[in-house]
C-alpha cells in the first residue's frame, strides 16, 4: 500500500513538471514549447509523458513535433517507437528521415538505416550532408558485424566498404563532401573496414582536417597492423598546428603497444624484463598527455595502464593506476594481468582481492588475468578461492551465452596441474597432432601459420622423429625463425643427437648470433657425448658473440596451506627459521636417492664450482633452492599430500632427476613450475617426459 502510494506521488510530481515544463514563457508557441522539451528530455517515461501530453493537444501530427518525438525516441534506443511515429507524419522533411536514419545507425541496425536511406530516395527526398554522415554510419555499424576475408594480406570488410564506396561517391557528386563530418564518417567507415587504401585517398584529398579527421586515419593505420605510420600521422597532426585530444593520445599509445608487441624484450634486471624502445617512445607522449591536462582522462589512463603493463613495466602501470580518480574492470584487470605476466602472481592476486573488497566485479579477462597469477605461484589454495569465484559468478550461469574460451582453456590447464595429469610426447600424440594438423586445411579451410608448423615440429622433435622434423622446417612455406630453429636444437639436446643438433645451432647462431640458449644447448650436446675440445669452441663462439646470460640468483617458493609464502635462495637458506630440519630432510632423502641409484650429476653445478671436492659438490647440488623449498614442504604438511612449488630459473638436469627420485620415495606428487614449464612428478616420472 505505502509502496503504490509512493509511486502514484512520483508519477504526479513528474507529470506535474512535464506541464510545467511545456507551459512556457508568455509569446513562445505551444509546438516551439514541445520541441524544446523533446529536445531535452533525458529520460525516456518522461519523453513518453510529453508525447502523450501533445497527441491530447493535437499537436503530434505537426511535422516539427513528430520530427522531434522521433529524434527523441531513437536517442532512447526505441526504434519501434521511432519508426510508429515516422509513418504516421503525413509529410516527413529531410530532418525526420535522417533522424530516423541516424537512429538505426547508432543502435546498430545497419541494414535497416539503409533501408531507410533507399526508401528516402525513392519518394524523391534529397539527402543533405547530415544525411550521407547517417548512411556512413550505418555502414561501419554493418562492418562491426562483418567477417573481413582475406586479401593481399589484409582482412577486409568487402561488403560495408562497397555500400560505403557507392554512397560516399554519391556525397561527392551533389557536394555534400564540402561538409568536413561527410569526409570525416567515410575515413572512419574505410579505415574500419580494412582498406587503409581508400581512407588516405580520402584523407588526402581533403582540403579541411580537424582533430576527429587526423583520430580517425590514426586509429584506423593502429588498428590495421601500421602503428608506426599512426605514430607519423600523429606527429605530422601536431606540426600542422592541430591540437591533439584524449582520443588522439589513446590511438598514440595504443600504436606504442602494438609496436611493443613485435618488439623482442630486454632483461634490465632482475627477472623484469622490458620493451625498452617502445616504452621511451610511449612515455614521450604520456608526458605530453600529463602536460595538456589529459593523462587521468578515463581512457586515456586506462590505455596508458595496458601499454605499460604490455611493456613489462608493472611499476609505471601501478603508478598510472593509482593516480586515475575512479577505476574500472578494465584497469583492474589489465593491471592484474601486468603483475602475473611479468611474474609477480602474489601482487596480481592481491589487486585481485583488492579490487574485489572495493566493490568492483570481475569479468571473464580478470579471472583469466587471475588464474595466470595462480600459475605464478602454483598454490591451489589460490586456484581453489579464484575458481570458487568464478562459479559463484553469473560468468557460470550465462556461458552460453558469454563464452570464455580463453578462460575455459586456462582452466583445462590448471586441472591439468591440480589433478597430476601427466601429458607425454608419445607416438600416439605425434600421429594426432600431424591429423589435427592436416584437417586445418582439408576440413575447416584453414591455411596453418608459422606457429602451426612450429607445433608440428615440436611434436615430431619430441617423438625423436628428428628427421621428419629438420625436413619441415625447411620446407614449410616461411622462413623458419629463430623459436623454431631453438624448438629442433632443444630436441636434439634431449635425444642426443649430434647431427641434427649442428643443423639446428648453425641455423639459430646465423639467426640471432646473441642467443645465449643456442650456445648452452649446443655445447650440452657435445658434453653429452664426452667432445670436450668441441664444447670449449661453442664456449670460445659465445664469448666472441658476446652471449652472456645475465645473472638472476636462483629462487624458489613454496606456499603453506595458511597461505604464507616460504621462500629460499639457493646455496642454502640461513634465516629460515627450520633451516636445521630442511638440511636433515635433504641429508636423509639424498642417502635414500642413493640406494635408488642417484649419482649427482656435477655438470648442473656452474664453473665456479671446478675447484671443490666432490662432497662440497654434493652439498652444493643439495642447496638449490626449488630442493630446499621441496623439503620445507615435506616436512610441514601430511604424508601424500601434494607439494607444489616455483623456481625462477629453469631446473638443472640433476634437479630434475632427483625430484623425481623423491617422488617416488616419498610417495608424493610433486608440481614444479619453473621458468619453462609445469613439471609434475609422480612415482619417478615427469610430465615433461624429462623435455624442457
Amino acid at each position: 500500500m505505502l509502496r503504490s502510494r509512493s509511486n502514484a506521488r512520483v508519477g504526479w510530481i513528474v507529470f506535474v513538471l512535464v506541464r510545467r515544463f511545456i507551459s512556457p514563457p508568455a509569446g513562445q508557441s505551444e509546438v516551439s514549447r514541445v520541441v524544446a522539451a523533446l529536445k531535452s528530455c533525458k529520460d525516456l517515461d518522461i519523453g513518453r509523458r510529453i508525447h502523450r501530453d501533445a497527441a491530447g493537444r493535437g499537436l503530434d501530427t505537426n511535422v516539427y513535433v513528430a520530427g522531434s518525438l522521433v529524434s527523441m525516441y531513437a536517442k532512447h534506443g526505441s526504434m519501434v517507437d521511432a519508426q510508429r511515429v515516422f509513418d504516421r507524419m503525413a509529410r516527413p522533411d529531410v530532418v525526420s528521415w535522417n533522424s530516423l536514419i541516424f537512429g538505426y545507425a547508432n543502435n546498430g541496425h545497419g541494414g535497416m538505416a539503409l533501408d531507410s536511406f533507399g526508401l528516402m530516395q525513392r519518394k524523391g527526398f534529397v539527402p543533405n550532408a547530415r544525411t550521407f554522415v547517417a548512411a556512413l554510419k550505418a555502414c561501419s555499424a554493418l562492418a562491426s558485424q562483418e567477417q573481413g576475408q582475406e586479401l593481399g594480406g589484409k582482412a577486409l570488410k568487402i561488403g560495408s566498404l562497397q555500400k560505403g564506396l557507392t554512397i560516399y561517391d554519391q556525397a561527392v557528386k551533389i557536394g555534400c563532401d564540402s561538409d568536413i563530418f561527410v569526409p570525416n564518417a567515410a575515413v572512419d567507415l574505410f579505415a574500419k573496414c580494412g582498406s587503409l587504401k581508400e581512407a588516405r585517398r580520402v584523407f588526402d584529398g581533403m582540403t579541411q582536417r580537424d582533430v576527429v579527421t587526423w583520430n580517425s586515419v590514426m586509429v584506423g593505420h593502429g588498428d590495421n597492423g601500421e602503428p608506426e605510420s599512426a605514430l607519423e600521422l600523429f606527429q605530422e597532426m601536431k606540426a600542422r598546428g592541430c591540437q591533439p585530444n584524449a582520443r588522439s593520445y589513446v590511438a598514440a599509445v595504443k600504436a606504442c603497444t602494438s609496436l611493443a608487441s613485435k618488439e623482442e624484450a630486454v632483461r634490465l634486471s632482475g627477472k623484469h624484463e622490458v620493451k625498452v624502445r617502445s616504452l621511451e617512445r610511449g612515455m614521450a607522449i604520456h608526458a605530453e598527455a600529463a602536460k595538456g591536462g589529459l593523462e587521468l582522462e578515463y581512457f586515456v589512463a586506462n590505455t596508458l595502464v595496458d601499454f605499460y603493463v604490455k611493456c613489462g613495466s608493472s611499476a609505471d602501470a601501478r603508478r598510472v593506476f593509482d593516480k586515475m580518480p575512479l577505476h574500472d574492470v578494465v584497469s583492474w584487470t589489465a593491471l592484474v594481468l601486468g603483475y602475473a605476466e611479468n611474474g609477480e602472481g602474489k601482487v596480481a592476486l592481491d589487486l585481485f582481492e583488492d579490487m574485489q573488497r572495493r566493490g568492483c566485479t570481475p569479468n571473464a579477462w580478470t579471472f583469466l588475468a587471475a588464474l595466470k597469477a595462480c600459475s605464478c605461484v602454483v598454490a591451489v589454495e589460490y586456484v581453489k578461492a579464484v575458481l570458487a569465484d568464478i562459479y559463484s559468478s553469473s560468468l557460470t550461469h550465462s556461458a552460453k551465452q558469454t563464452p570464455s574460451p580463453g578462460l575455459r582453456s586456462y582452466l583445462d590447464t590448471l586441472r591439468k596441474g591440480t589433478q597430476r595429469t601427466p601429458l607425454f610426447f608419445s607416438r600416439r600424440c605425434e600421429t594426432k597432432g600431424k591429423r589435427y594438423f592436416e584437417m586445418m586445411s582439408t576440413d575447416y579451410g584453414l591455411t596453418p601459420g608459422i606457429q602451426h608448423y612450429t607445433c608440428m615440429v615440436d611434436i615430431l622433435a619430441r617423438a625423436n622423429e628428428l628427421d621428419a622434423a629438420v625436413a619441415m622446417v625447411k620446407t614449410m612455406p616461411f622462413e623458419a625463425d629463430s623459436v623454431t630453429w631453438r624448438t629442433v636444437l632443444s630436441s636434439c639436446r634431449k635425444w642426443k643427437n649430434l647431427e641434427k643438433g649442428k643443423v639446428a645451432f648453425e641455423a639459430l647462431v646465423k639467426l640471432e648470433e646473441g642467443d645465449v640458449s643456442a650456445y648452452m644447448l649446443m655445447g650440452s650436446i657435445y658434453g653429452s657425448q664426452g667432445m670436450w675440445e668441441e664444447q670449449s669452441r661453442v664456449e670460445a663462439m659465445r664469448t666472441r658473440a658476446r652471449a652472456w646470460k645475465k645473472f638472476e640468483p636462483a629462487q624458489s617458493w613454496w606456499v603453506d596451506p595458511a597461505g604464507r609464502v616460504h621462500s629460499f635462495l639457493a646455496a642454502g637458506e640461513k634465516n629460515h627459521p627450520q633451516r636445521d630440519e630442511i638440511q636433515a630432510k635433504l641429508s636423509s632423502l639424498v642417502l635414500r636417492m642413493k640406494d635408488q641409484g642417484y649419482v649427482p650429476d656435477f655438470g648442473s653445478l656452474n664453473n665456479a664450482s671446478s675447484r671443490i671436492s666432490s662432497e662440497e659438490k654434493e652439498d652444493a647440488l643439495c642447496g638449490h633452492s626449488e630442493r630446499l623449498a621441496i623439503a620445507c614442504a615435506l616436512i610441514n604438511t601430511a604424508p601424500g599430500a601434494t607439494i607444489r612449488v616455483t623456481k625462477n630459473l629453469r631446473v638443472c638436469d640433476d634437479c630434475h632427476r632427483a625430484i623425481g627420485l623423491i617422488s617416488k620415495i616419498e610417495q608424493r606428487a610433486i608440481i614444479c613450475r619453473d621458468a619453462s614449464r609445469f613439471h609434475s612428478y609422480k612415482d619417478g616420472a615427469c610430465s615433461c617426459n624429462d623435455h624442457w
